[in-house]
């Protein structure tokens, strides 16, 4: 199945980023904060089980790991559009983008950390760890979007 993204020319793609840049900016955390809302209303418990903490750490590691990667991969690549993302501006956008993702892994895995401590983790610590999971998902997924289509040679 094909996406939009998927057709974007260079051109598109200052377009695609300044389409409806608060609404980009701000989407992870809205989604996130909504999340942890309603798992809050809804009285959702963290499972007591400590295997959930684990699999979490290790995820928002690799997150973490793989987005370290991409920002140092994308600054130092020197192909047709990022030199247009360079000139155009974009490029703070894009590093900003980046910063977040990988601030919002790290509070997620230290908030799994936390949990290690906390004896039994209160319904506020259920509704933290999912408005966190969310918002580092899609601020990975909105800097993944634009990477791969700059790294996309055409």
């Amino acid at each position: 199945m094909e996406t939009y993204t998927e057709h974007l020319r260079p051109a598109d793609l200052y377009r695609f980023i300044a389409r409806s840049r608060q609404y980009e900016q701000w989407a992870p955390y809205g989604w996130g904060a909504a999340a942890a809302c309603l798992s809050y209303l809804c009285g959702l418990c963290f499972p007591t089980e400590p295997g959930l903490l684990g699999a979490s750490i290790t995820g928002g590691a690799i997150i973490f790991g793989f987005l370290s990667t991409a920002m140092i991969l994308l600054l130092s690549l020197e192909n047709r559009r990022m030199t247009q993302v360079r000139g155009s501006g974009y490029l703070i956008d894009l590093v900003s983008y980046l910063r977040e993702a990988i601030y919002v892994a790290l509070f997620f895995v230290g908030l799994n950390l936390a949990g290690y401590f906390i004896a039994q983790p209160a319904e506020w610590f259920m509704a933290v760890w999912l408005g966190l999971l969310v918002a580092a998902f899609l601020a990975f997924r909105r800097t993944m979007k634009i990477a791969l289509i700059l790294l996309r040679q055409r």
